[in-house]
């Protein structure tokens, strides 16, 4: 369904896919963050974000996580085949950079 470097509205979780993916999703646990991973049942992978408040303040904090992630995620989609990811700031007041680092260490590059 997708080209290799797109990310598409279909890849983007809903409500329903994330109270989904929270409920039988593996986690994996970095100090400022968890992915949780669930198979989704299609041939792409798709990306739900969790980025609150309360871990960054600031609206343009909290988008520019959000356009990270995404980028992230689409450079590496690949990776995933058919699994949907859900990714959730836990920490408060952190770097937008940092939290993109903190999922190359849980998803290293193979």
């Amino acid at each position: 369904m997708t080209r290799t470097g797109r990310y598409r509205k279909a890849q983007r979780l809903d409500g329903r896919d994330i109270t989904r993916v929270l409920a039988s999703g593996k986690s994996r646990r970095e100090s400022n963050l968890s992915i949780q991973v669930s198979a989704n049942g299609l041939s792409f992978a798709r990306l739900g974000l969790i980025v609150p408040k309360r871990a960054l303040a600031r609206a343009v904090d909290r988008n520019r996580a959000r356009r990270l992630f995404r980028e992230w995620f689409r450079n590496h989609q690949g990776r995933f085949g058919g699994r949907d990811l859900l990714v959730r700031v836990n920490a408060r007041r952190i770097d937008p950079e940092t939290l993109i680092a903190e999922v190359e260490r849980l998803y290293p590059e193979e």
